[in-house]
């Protein structure tokens, strides 16, 4: 196999945590909605971690998709 083929299997496996994050994300902001509707008192307690906690987590699916755009168009 040449260089090109490990680019792309490389690039392949770095986007894999999207799949997981993507998951968690969801479980995550379904989760809040339910404690929301069930206690709507903690609504102004929880808002702020809440959105904290996502920027977390969306950060680090950029972090994997931008590794994957250096390995495809820099790393040659």
């Amino acid at each position: 196999m040449d260089i090109i083929a490990y680019k792309y299997i490389a690039g392949a496996l770095v986007m894999l945590p999207l799949l997981g994050i993507g998951i968690g994300l969801g479980n995550f902001l379904s989760t809040y909605v339910s404690s929301i509707a069930r206690n709507p008192d903690i609504k102004e307690e929880l808002s702020g971690k809440v959105l904290l906690y996502a920027a977390l987590i969306e950060f680090l699916a950029l972090l994997c998709f931008l590794v994957a755009i250096f390995i495809f168009f820099v790393i040659k």
